[in-house]
C-alpha cells in the first residue's frame, strides 16, 4: 500500500516514516525511513522548514487496534481487582485471553501510542491498578528481547500484571502514606507477595511463570530483597523480569513520597544496578526494548551548550546515548567531556 504524504501540521506521535527526509539544497538526513514521529521530530521539521513527510498508511488501523487492547486489558483488570476488593472470588480466564490477543498481535500494535494510552489512564486511575498495566507491558517487551517462547511471553506477561495483586488486601494508610513506613508497617508490607500468590491460588492459577513472577518480584540479586532474601540464580527469570520492570515503572510515576524521576535519570539507575539489585541479562533487556518508547526523540540539553533530541541508546551506557543536533550527531560514547545535563 502507498505511504500517505501529510502536511507536519497533520503529523502524530506514533506515526511511522515511510521514507527518509533530506534537506533538500544541502542533502542532510534528518529523518530516517522507519522512525516514529514525537514532538522533538515535528519541531525539527519545522524549523529546517520542511512541508510534507510520508507515513506508513496503516497508522490509523494500528492506533485503533492498540486502543482496543488497552482498552481490554484495562477492563479484565479493573474487573479483577474489583473482585478481590469486595471479596468475591476473581475469575482470570478473561485477563488470560487477554493477554495471550495482546502477545499474538503486538508486532501490529503501535506501542508509543499504549504508552500513551497508559499515561491518560494514570491521571484518572489509581497508582497500583495502571502500575500494574506498565509493568505487565514492560515485563512483556523484555520477554520478547530475552526470546522467550510465545507461551512464556504470556505467562510473563500475565505474572507482571498480576504482581501486585496482594497489595489490594493491605491498609490504604499504609500504601499511600508519603513519610517513611515504621518497622511494623513494613513488615506488613512484606506480606503482599504471600497474600497474593495465595489469591491467585484461590481463584485457580497454578502456573509456575506466574506465580514466581508475584512471589519474586522484591527478590534482589545481592539477596537483600523480600520475602526469601534469595539472590542470583535462586531468583528465576520470571521474578528477574517483573522485579526490574516494577522498579522501572515505580520511579517513572509520581509517589507519595517524591516526585517522578525523568526517564534518562532511570535507565541510568538500572544501569548501576545491574549485579547488584537486577540481572545484566535483564536490565539490558529493559534498556534495549524500552529505550526506543522513552528516550528515542526525547529533547536533551548537553554540557557544552548544545540541544538535540536522542537518537540511539546503548544499553551499556544508557547515559551516553547519541544526540542529533542540528546538522549532525554525537555520540557521547566517544565524547567524555559532554554529559546529558537536563532533559
Amino acid at each position: 500500500m502507498a505511504p500517505r504524504f501529510l502536511s507536519v501540521a497533520q503529523l502524530q506521535t506514533g506515526m511511522v516514516l515511510a521514507g527518509d527526509i533530506i534537506v533538500s539544497h544541502s542533502g542532510l538526513l534528518l529523518c530516517s525511513k522507519g522512525e516514529v514521529v514525537g514532538g522533538p521530530m515535528i519541531d525539527k521539521l519545522r524549523s529546517w522548514g520542511i512541508e510534507y513527510a510520508a507515513v506508513e498508511h496503516n497508522y490509523d488501523m494500528r492506533r485503533e487496534e492498540t486502543l482496543e487492547q488497552v482498552e481490554c486489558l484495562r477492563q479484565k483488570v479493573h474487573d479483577l481487582f474489583q473482585a478481590i476488593v469486595f471479596r468475591r472470588s476473581p475469575e482470570l480466564t478473561g485477563l488470560t485471553d487477554a493477554v495471550e490477543e495482546m502477545v499474538i498481535s503486538l508486532d501490529r500494535l503501535d506501542l508509543h501510542f499504549f504508552r500513551q494510552a497508559l499515561a491518560q489512564l494514570k491521571r484518572k486511575d489509581g497508582y497500583t491498578f495502571v502500575h500494574c498495566l506498565e509493568v505487565g507491558l514492560g515485563a512483556l517487551l523484555i520477554s520478547r528481547q530475552l526470546g522467550c517462547r510465545r507461551e512464556d511471553m504470556v505467562h510473563h506477561c500475565l505474572g507482571a500484571t498480576l504482581h501486585d495483586i496482594g497489595k489490594l488486601s493491605l491498609p490504604r494508610a499504609i500504601l499511600t502514606n508519603p513519610g517513611k513506613l515504621t518497622e511494623e508497617e513494613f513488615d506488613i508490607v512484606k506480606h503482599h507477595p504471600a497474600i497474593g500468590i495465595k489469591v491467585l491460588k484461590a481463584a485457580g492459577m497454578h502456573h509456575p511463570l506466574v506465580l514466581n513472577a508475584v512471589a519474586e518480584h522484591h527478590e534482589r540479586q545481592d539477596g537483600l530483597g523480600y520475602p526469601y532474601g534469595r539472590s542470583c540464580d535462586q531468583i528465576t527469570l520470571a521474578g528477574q523480569i517483573t522485579a526490574v520492570a516494577d522498579v522501572f515503572f515505580a520511579l517513572l510515576s509520581d509517589r507519595p513520597y517524591r516526585k517522578a524521576w525523568c526517564p534518562l535519570r532511570t535507565f541510568e539507575y538500572i544501569h548501576s544496578q545491574k549485579g547488584i539489585q537486577f540481572s545484566h541479562e535483564t536490565a539490558d533487556a529493559l534498556i534495549d526494548s524500552l529505550s526506543p518508547l522513552y528516550l528515542t526523540g526525547m529533547r536533551v540539553l548537553l554540557s557544552d551548550g548544545s540541544s538535540g533530541t536522542v537518537e540511539k541508546v546503548d544499553p551499556r551506557l544508557p547515559h551516553r546515548p547519541s544526540v542529533r543536533l542540528e546538522n549532525h550527531v554525537v555520540d557521547l560514547r566517544n565524547c567524555p567531556e559532554i554529559a546529558v545535563i537536563s532533559a
